[in-house]
């Protein structure tokens, strides 16, 4: 019976080897399997934000097309202004008002 323990005892390490090889693999695919979820909710998180921001882009934008269009009217009511009173001094100094 010695000479039959040493090979049963090989044989049985080799059995739990197995078994904890067995079980490594799958820890690592559950751990596989969490990260790749774990990045598909991070890309989800920052798809949906970039939609925010390029909706919030769109937003100011148009914000800063009317404040620019309304600065050109403004800029173009006082340049008119500025010509009227420039016409009016003039037609003044010539007498002819």
């Amino acid at each position: 019976m010695t000479q039959e323990q040493p090979p049963r005892d090989l044989t049985d390490r080799l059995t739990r080897l197995e078994t904890t090889m067995a079980g490594l693999e799958k820890m690592l695919a559950y751990r596989e399997q969490m990260l790749q979820e774990r990045i598909d909710r991070l890309d989800a998180q920052n798809r949906a934000q970039d939609a925010l921001a390029e909706a919030s882009a769109k937003d100011l934008k148009g914000s800063v097309e009317t404040i620019n269009a309304t600065l050109w009217r403004g800029m173009a009511w006082l340049v008119t202004a500025c010509g009227m009173l420039l016409v009016a001094a003039a037609l003044k100094v010539l007498g002819l008002v």
